[in-house]
């Protein structure tokens, strides 16, 4: 079913996964400003954009 998300929220910040389509998805993540996603590690979640 798309549309379907999951949140998770804690008090270091929030996370959301967002189906967007049956081969498209979203995740958001809270970070500090500044934060470059490109000096993350792919285990930490800075993969190919």
């Amino acid at each position: 079913m798309y549309g379907e998300g999951v949140y998770a929220h804690s008090a270091r910040g929030f996370a959301l996964a967002s189906m967007r389509s049956a081969s498209v998805s979203r995740l958001y993540l809270q970070v500090p400003n500044g934060t470059d996603p490109g000096d993350w590690s792919d285990e930490r979640g800075g993969g190919p954009r």
